[in-house]
């Protein structure tokens, strides 16, 4: 039954220009990575090659001309070659350059005299003024000096001018008046104090720059043979005319890597495209199936082979078929009678169900081997 089944989802399905599958698909190869990826790197290779190629050219210029020689080995070897007038001027640079050097070699012999000589600080002079308490005092005693004829008309001025008013020494009057005369004359003595300190520092300050550029002529005297060794052994340098480069465009190797990987993609696509089909083919025909064998009433679900097997796997059909053609009766009643609920008893019971399993796959044998000899 379940071959007429079949064979009749096939002839439909043909006539309206689908196809099925029955069977799993195949899965696509998987790609060959490793060659792959030595083509890439060959590629590569062949692309920098191009590139290197576009890029450095041999050409000619009013300097002269460039030949590219590209050898086996990816040696690269470049000849340049100047026109005569441009050899003749290269050939002048060097000897001025070769003259200028020879000129350096003689200076050295006065470097390496002032090099020997120690330096010779007696010539600079030492600083003589150095900041000293006694320094300090004496500058702005100086200053108070100048300063005290006027403090003490001042101080005259107004004495007088409180006696006059009547306020007699000892009074609040006459002393408050004293006292601020005292503190603009003690304001005046730390005024002079540090005005006495900057004008040390000052005097310190311009000798200690004196003493500083002394020591600076001094050095650069020492330096100079030196420097200008420096200056005719580095000048200006003969140099090779410089030609034009040439921007040459870069290739892109081929992503054979990633042609690989797509195509091994676009394989799984269809291969999973098929195995959707697959299974949406093998849920129709199990529709078709227990249409053709509802007969047997919806009693006659096949629990346990469906719960061995899955919904999905045509086994359990020829399974049932085994079960309503060619088991025992005795069977069939128990199986009817308590099928639903073994079934939901070893549905989380791996090893029993593939005990089962084994007995069941010789029962869906027996049937495969009926209907093949046309008994079924």
């Amino acid at each position: 039954m379940v071959k007429t089944i079949v064979k009749f989802v096939e002839n439909y399905l043909s006539r309206l220009g689908l196809i099925i599958y029955f069977s799993k698909p195949s899965p696509p190869p998987a790609p060959d990575y490793r060659g792959a990826a030595v083509a890439q790197g060959q590629a590569n290779i062949d692309a920098a090659r191009a590139t290197a190629k576009l890029g450095n050219p041999s050409f000619i210029n009013p300097l002269g001309r460039r030949d590219v020689d590209f050898r086996p080995g990816d040696e690269v070897f470049i000849t340049d070659t100047l026109t005569p007038l441009g050899q003749t001027r290269l050939d002048q640079e060097q000897r001025i350059g070769t003259q200028l050097g020879g000129i350096a070699e003689q200076g050295l012999t006065e470097v390496g005299k002032g090099l020997g000589t120690p330096f010779d600080l007696s010539q600079v002079g030492d600083i003589t003024t150095q900041p000293t308490v006694a320094e300090r005092d004496a500058i702005s005693n100086a200053i108070l000096a100048r300063e005290q004829p006027l403090l003490d008309a001042q101080r005259q001025a107004t004495e007088t001018d409180l006696l006059v008013r009547g306020h007699n020494p000892g009074g609040s009057a006459f002393e408050g008046a004293m006292d601020q005369l005292d503190r603009k004359e003690n304001d005046l003595r730390l005024a002079a104090i540090l005005a006495a300190g900057g004008e040390q520092s000052r005097l310190y300050g311009m000798q200690a720059g004196e003493r500083g550029r002394g020591i600076q002529e001094q050095a650069f005297l020492r330096s100079l043979p030196l420097s200008e060794v420096n200056a005719l052994r580095t000048g200006n340098q003969p140099m090779m005319p410089q030609f034009q480069g040439y921007q040459g465009a870069t290739i892109a190797p081929p992503n054979i890597q990633g042609a690989a990987g797509q195509q091994h993609q676009a394989a799984m696509n269809t291969y999973n495209q098929q195995m959707a089909q697959a299974g949406n083919t093998m849920s129709g025909l199990f529709g078709l199936g227990s249409a053709g064998i509802g007969a047997y009433g919806s009693y006659l679900g096949c629990w346990v082979a469906r719960a061995i097997y899955g919904e999905t796997n045509p086994k359990w059909l020829i399974f049932r078929e085994w079960l309503f053609t060619l088991a025992p009766k005795w069977l069939l009643k128990l199986y009817i009678r308590f099928g639903e609920r073994f079934a939901s008893f070893i549905k989380d019971k791996p090893k029993i169900k593939n005990i089962i399993r084994h007995y069941m796959d010789k029962a869906c044998l027996i049937i495969l081997k009926e209907e093949k000899n046309g008994i079924l």
